[in-house]
């Protein structure tokens, strides 16, 4: 009995019991992303939180419209975490109404269509990245200005 009691408590010790790490309130941010300065439509924008020891949803997302514009989210919340950010801009989802196969036409052109492209690779990824922004919760607007 008291070799189980020992084999537990050893068990929660070593498992950090009590120790999870929550997202910390998340404050508004939303933008636009300029490519070779023209507005970059429908691209995945995610930023992502420099400090450590943070849950791996805490980084934050959003898809820019026509106007280059976008929101973020977080966790389910609006918004992002405060503090300084790596910045990547990825290549935005497909509409819904151009996936399956009856919409390989209607995706070729959505394709075609797309402007301001090609995002340069070194944006794709957090690694690569050199744009950083600080959110604050001050700040709600930010912009993201790419290079060719």
């Amino acid at each position: 009995m008291i070799r189980a009691i020992v084999i537990v408590t050893l068990v929660l010790a070593l498992t950090g019991c009590g120790s999870e790490v929550t997202l910390p309130p998340p404050t508004e941010v939303e933008g636009v992303v300029l490519l070779g300065g023209q507005p970059l439509p429908n691209a995945t924008v995610s930023f992502h939180p420099t400090q450590s020891r943070l849950p791996a949803n805490s980084t934050a997302t959003g898809v820019t419209d026509a106007q280059g514009r976008f929101k973020l989210t977080v966790g389910n919340k609006p918004g992002a975490i405060p503090g300084e950010n790596i910045v990547t801009v990825t290549e935005g989802p497909v509409p819904e109404e151009m996936r399956g196969q009856d919409a390989q036409a209607k995706l070729a052109a959505f394709q075609a269509e797309k402007k301001n492209r090609p995002i340069p690779k070194q944006y794709g990824n957090a690694a690569t990245s050199s744009v950083r922004v600080t959110v604050t919760n001050e700040q709600k607007e930010y912009k993201i200005e790419l290079n060719r």
